[in-house]
């Protein structure tokens, strides 16, 4: 699946081999990135109105379903 339709975990999923193989430098690079990749994706939740960290896909389909539109604009 493509980077831009998977959901959040799967973007930020660091297998446990490569963890280990990871240093120190390199883990807290990856955590602060994360932290400000989980901000972007709160506030684009909060202007769009949606759950997008559970993947576009996943918040189509979850809007298909409840019979609404997916954007709340």
């Amino acid at each position: 699946m493509e980077p831009a339709l998977r959901p959040f975990n799967c973007i930020i999923f660091i297998c446990e081999d490569l963890d280990n193989r990871l240093d120190e430098p390199s883990r807290a690079e990856l955590s602060v990135i994360e932290k400000q990749l989980r901000q972007l994706y709160l506030q684009i939740d909060q202007l769009l109105g949606n759950r997008f960290g559970n993947g576009l896909l996943i918040s189509f389909q979850r809007s298909v379903d409840a019979g609404e539109s997916m954007f709340k604009c």
